[in-house]
């Protein structure tokens, strides 16, 4: 019968198998299915410490692996009170212009209907190196 430890080692030796494979890989090669995995074990993990203060770290435990948790960056984000002088600087229409909210946090994140969002091609262009071909003579 397996425990709640020898549980959390496997999700631990798991994520430190899928890290070490994906860190061999070459750039050029796709392995979205072993990243979501991946993404979705560290989130486990993670899980495991969501009361863990943000200066502390820890360690987990596996039996081939064992994964540390870092204490958090630092993160400069805007406060409430920060919030409330801005909107009374620049008033509501121009807040509300430079307010950003993370498509994660709608009710719906991928609001198909378009109740929340638009979707355009306003996003940024990319560049694209294509080698010129000799014209023939």
């Amino acid at each position: 019968m397996r425990t709640a430890a020898s549980d959390r080692a496997a999700v631990v030796d798991e994520w430190g198998q899928l890290d070490a494979e994906l860190a061999r890989l070459d750039a050029t090669t796709s392995y979205k299915s072993k990243e979501r995995r991946k993404e979705s074990l560290r989130e486990t993990i993670l899980s495991w410490h969501d009361k863990l203060p943000g200066d502390k770290e820890a360690i987990e435990h596996g039996t081939a692996y064992d994964v540390h948790i870092t204490a958090r960056d630092h993160q400069r984000v805007v406060s409430i009170a920060g919030k409330q002088k801005l909107r009374k600087l620049w008033g509501v229409t121009k807040f509300f212009e430079m307010c950003v909210i993370a498509l994660k946090q709608l009710p719906d994140p991928k609001d198909s209907a378009g109740a929340y969002t638009v979707n355009d091609r306003t996003g940024p262009r990319h560049l694209k190196a294509l080698p010129v071909v000799a014209k023939a003579a």
